[in-house]
């Protein structure tokens, strides 16, 4: 009512609510909410280590790798392990660190009022940018992306220029005459 003028019977309300009184007027705990979170909390936590642990046997594995590999695919390799850390790192920093938040002073009993609104807005984003590191670290991506928004100026890179320029060679000798 306080901050948006409208009554309970007008919108529908989810909210977290640890502590309550009963009809005495005692204090006691809401376990259904407590149990509630914790399980939430544990699945975001097996979430994330999951991720920490198959990201460093990745690296490692990677690293192992590294010797029998072409430049060329430790490069990419190497492109594609930076944009899994970023994407990995994004459902954190817009989803669990903003409701980790909302979480902790709930439970600590305060309320955090229309605030907890930047919760909804910050996971309304991880669509958006989840396919930004891709775009951006992945090389081939980014080419394609530059390709596409400089208006027909192609970027071309070296590698791929120096092989058109052998093959123009090959093509123009009086060998091929």
């Amino acid at each position: 009512m306080d901050n948006y003028g409208l009554s309970l019977n007008e919108l529908v309300y989810f909210g977290l609510h640890f502590y309550g009184r009963n009809k005495n007027g005692e204090f006691l705990i809401v376990y259904e909410q407590v149990i509630g979170v914790l399980v939430n909390c544990f699945i975001i936590s097996s979430s994330i280590f999951t991720a920490v642990f198959f990201g460093v046997k990745t690296y490692q594995k990677i690293n192992d790798l590294a010797s029998h590999m072409s430049a060329k695919n430790k490069s990419l390799q190497t492109e594609l392990f930076y944009a899994l850390v970023v994407q990995t790192m994004i459902p954190i920093v817009l989803m669990h660190i903003p409701v980790t938040i909302i979480y902790s002073f709930a439970f600590m009993g305060h309320g955090m009022g229309t605030i907890c609104g930047i919760a909804s807005i910050t996971i309304s984003m991880y669509p958006a940018f989840d396919p930004l590191p891709t775009i951006v670290i992945i090389k081939n991506y980014r080419n394609a992306v530059l390709n596409f928004f400089c208006c027909g100026t192609k970027i071309v890179p070296s590698a791929a220029i120096s092989h058109q320029l052998e093959n123009q060679n090959d093509i123009n000798s009086p060998q091929n005459s």
